[in-house]
């Protein structure tokens, strides 16, 4: 019986465990055996390489057993450090897995990775060491690489002197600073490779340092920025450190005026021109004087323009209005003129000028505009800036639509058939609506109930429709044909038996005037018979309802069967 995908059994055979450097390949391939349940190599089997997203390569990625079970592949190490899973595995499922590391290259920089830009009283050591991170061209860390460290002859020291680096490819140093006032710079270096550097400050005691936090900021034109100004002191200076802004000389303040050592001040500047503008803030106690700046990034003024609807259905013969929303930017203030651009005309604006963060409204008279898809393009400028916004119209004409419930009905000949008629305007169709039908059958009529309808622009109206039919009417006897029936009348009278012989000699006499009157028994009178009144004749009919306002006219059909 074959075996299923499923039980396959796969092992990592060869080249498990290996290291190599980032960025080249393993010294030998990795190989794996699939294997069915009973030990035997399992040729033609699929086999599919990952390294969970590690970035390295593999030649090829997908590979097929061998007769002996074997697959194997080349692998390229990521350009990270690290240790790499790697997966192989078949389509039903079974797997092997290794593990590789990847280690870093060879050293290929040094970085300042902490310590600059220190100052202390001379002669103490700085507050914090001097770190320097040794990498190689993928900035991994090297770990093992010597860094040695050097003021150029400043009279400072290094404990220690070198120092190796560790995993993280780091290597620090404690500096005690020169007993000479000054910058000292201080580099740590690798053989072959250019220096970090470092710079620090050397300062009397006892004496003080300021800083700003943060170093720059952003605001509007003639807005405030503001900032937190630090100081410090080695050595326990006491002495007040008095605060000022030497740059520029007005439209920046610094509160409080004066602090002790270790305390923070706030400055607030702003400036009127558009871009980056630098100032100075000044601390001295007397002794000693320092300075420090900042930056202030002034923005453009700007605004934004929105329309409350940017898509909606406009009926055509309806004025509209929609509110138009600005937002200043960057403390903009200018006045900002409203106006279509597309189209130039049938829109107004309420008002057509406005501050940045008012609205105005937006009047659209749809009766302009051509029916279906319109775009409205409206635009603000305040003189510097312009900004349009965009609103998707869909513009309706007017229009009725017309349904007859039911759509048929059947009556006989003489009846009378009641339709439901219901009209919906569209597009705000108003006024009175009239109804009319069409493609009756003989001697059949229409009555709407009511005759008209006032459409108010929206809702339904609903209007009752009687059809009525006529039916067949059988003539009756007309001139003196009724005479023909006088003799069958008198007949008993005049048989013999039937009365004494005078009687009916009186009853002959009396027959023969009768007829003598009427024009003789020998033939019909002379004036016609009315004709048979014709009803509506059967057959199934397609009448129109027809619902008209105007020039707007719509129908409907219904199917009249007259039996």
């Amino acid at each position: 019986m074959p075996l299923a995908a499923s039980d396959t059994v796969l092992t990592a055979t060869q080249g498990n465990g290996q290291s190599g450097t980032v960025g080249f390949p393993l010294a030998n391939p990795l190989v794996v055996t699939a294997q069915n349940t009973f030990g035997l190599p399992l040729a033609n089997a699929t086999v599919n390489w990952t390294d969970a997203g590690a970035g390295g390569s593999f030649a090829p990625t997908q590979t097929i057993t061998a007769a002996d079970g074997t697959a194997s592949v080349s692998y390229t190490l990521p350009s990270t450090a690290g240790a790499i899973s790697i997966a192989a595995a078949t389509g039903g499922g079974a797997t092997a897995n290794f593990t590789e590391t990847a280690a870093a290259a060879t050293a290929a920089s040094v970085l300042a990775a902490a310590g600059g830009g220190q100052s202390g009283v001379i002669e103490t050591v700085l507050a914090q060491p001097i770190v320097a991170k040794v990498a190689d061209q993928f900035a991994n860390p090297v770990a093992g690489a010597t860094v040695s460290f050097s003021d150029g002859g400043a009279g400072g020291s290094f404990n220690p002197a070198a120092a190796i680096t560790d995993a993280q490819g780091q290597a620090g140093t404690e500096y005690t600073l020169p007993a000479a006032v000054g910058t000292v710079t201080v580099t740590a270096t690798v053989a072959g490779l250019p220096p970090a550097t470092y710079t620090e400050s050397a300062l009397a005691a006892p004496d003080f340092s300021i800083a700003l936090n943060p170093a720059t900021e952003n605001a509007d034109v003639a807005g405030l920025a503001t900032f937190q100004l630090t100081t410090s002191t080695p050595a326990g200076d006491t002495r007040v450190i008095n605060l000022a802004c030497i740059s520029p000389a007005t439209g920046c303040s610094v509160t409080p005026g004066s602090v002790s050592p270790g305390g923070t001040a706030s400055v607030s500047v702003s400036f009127s021109n558009v871009g980056s503008n630098t100032f100075t803030v000044q601390a001295s106690d007397g002794e000693h004087t320092h300075q420090v700046t900042g930056t202030v990034n002034v923005l453009a003024p700007d605004f934004a323009l929105s329309i409350s609807t940017p898509a909606t259905t406009l009926d055509q013969i309806a004025t509209n209005t929609f509110s138009i929303a600005t937002t200043a930017i960057n403390g903009d203030f200018h006045l900002i003129s409203l106006a279509c651009v597309a189209p130039s005309s049938g829109c107004s604006f309420t008002p057509a000028q406005i501050s940045p963060g008012q609205s105005a409204t937006l009047a659209i008279a749809a009766d302009t505009l051509a029916a279906g898809g319109q775009t409205i393009t409206i635009q603000g400028s305040d003189g510097t800036n312009q900004h349009t916004a965009a609103l998707a119209l869909t513009v309706v004409p007017p229009g009725l639509t017309v349904a007859t419930q039911p759509a048929a009905a059947t009556v006989a000949a003489g009846q009378a058939a009641t339709i439901t008629v219901t009209v919906t305007p569209s597009g705000g169709l108003t006024g009175p609506v009239a109804f009319r039908c069409s493609g009756l059958p003989q001697a059949a009529n229409c009555a709407f109930q009511p005759a008209t309808w006032t459409s108010q622009g929206s809702g339904s109206g609903v209007v009752i429709l009687t059809l009525a039919t006529t039916g067949n009417a059988m003539a009756p006897p007309s001139g003196q044909r009724w005479f023909w029936l006088l003799p069958l009348l008198m007949l008993p009278a005049i048989l013999p038996g039937g009365l004494p012989r005078r009687s009916r000699m009186a009853a002959i006499a009396a027959l023969a005037l009768a007829s003598a009157a009427c024009g003789g028994m020998g033939a019909p009178a002379a004036t016609s018979a009315a004709p048979a009144q014709a009803g509506t004749p059967t057959g199934t009919y397609q009448v129109t309802v027809v619902a008209q306002s105007g020039n707007v006219t719509n129908q409907s059909q219904l199917q009249l069967t007259v039996n």
